[in-house]
């Protein structure tokens, strides 16, 4: 664990560099692009993820080998799950950065409010790691207070900044599409929306498992009361498949759609299986959360 930490904080690092240097060579005007911003705050929080995994696992080591003599036990338990939990949100707010993305590179959409997009991803900065404290719920150091405040007022300000961004960005996409002239009705530019493109199908089923199922039963999930009852259940394989391998997943599979061509200069082999792939894989990833929510 500890080399992989490392190693992902070199990678981390890296990017940090290019981001220097993207900016000394003048590659941008103006404001750091979004989708690059929404990547930075990915890159932040895995930042101090690494730090905190580090912070438990050298000590750990350390006293596993006998170096050292006393491991506080509470000492440890709040940094792995410092370490463990926002190990997921770094997915989490680079999803959300290729969602953006991918509502550009599909139909062209431009967030009708940049700064709030921003300030929904430094809300992620400074609040998402405190969902860490519903795995401490039991724990007797953290006294109540804490745990009521993390796993409550301090989360949902996370929460608010995936709201920010469920509203944005398909307004943003109804509004690029209502540009092209799909303007008759309520859903005329949902109805034209180019199903067939896989990375607009990949955004809007990554979307909505992420959001609808994977982020809706996080929330539940993480607040204290229902936590005590649902942790350690079917209900959290059913919360991971809809987040990790549903929403971030294919938000990754479909910017490889347009990341393959640009790196290799190649064009993509059977386009046709491409346009089906988000869908056979966002409905049997559909599957796995009613499954687990029956065998609860």
């Amino acid at each position: 664990v500890i080399l992989f930490a490392v190693g992902a904080l070199v990678a981390v690092i890296l990017f940090f560099a290019t981001l220097v240097v993207a900016k000394a060579e003048q590659r941008y005007s103006g404001s750091m692009p979004l989708v690059t911003f929404g990547l930075t705050a990915a890159a932040i929080i895995a930042l101090y993820t690494l730090v905190e995994g580090a912070l438990a696992f050298i000590p750990a080591f350390f006293w596993s080998l006998g170096w050292l003599t006393n491991l506080d036990p509470g000492y440890y338990r709040n940094l792995f799950w410092g370490f463990g939990h926002p190990a997921q949100q770094i997915n989490l707010a680079a999803m959300v950065a290729i969602w953006y993305a991918l509502a550009g590179i599909t139909v062209g959409a431009v967030p009708l409010n940049e700064k709030l997009s921003r300030l929904a991803f430094i809300l992620y900065i400074l609040f998402i790691n405190l969902g860490s404290a519903h795995h401490l719920l039991v724990d007797p150091g953290p006294g109540f207070g804490w745990k009521a405040v993390n796993t409550s007022y301090g989360m949902y300000l996370a929460v608010l900044a995936s709201l920010i961004h469920a509203f944005s960005i398909p307004a943003a996409v109804e509004v690029a599409l209502r540009r092209k002239g799909h303007t008759q009705g309520l859903l005329q530019w949902l109805r034209k929306a180019p199903w067939g493109e896989p990375g607009f199908a990949t955004l809007v089923i990554s979307m909505v498992l992420f959001g609808w199922v994977g982020g809706i039963t996080g929330v539940v999930i993480g607040t204290e009361q229902i936590n005590m009852l649902a942790h350690n259940t079917l209900r959290l394989p059913g919360h991971f498949h809809a987040t990790v391998v549903s929403g971030t997943t294919l938000a990754f599979m479909g910017l490889t759609y347009y990341l393959i061509p640009l790196i290799f200069r190649r064009e993509l082999k059977l386009k046709g299986m491409a346009k089906w792939q988000p869908y056979v894989f966002g409905f049997g990833m559909l599957l796995l959360k009613p499954a687990a929510a029956a065998w609860t």
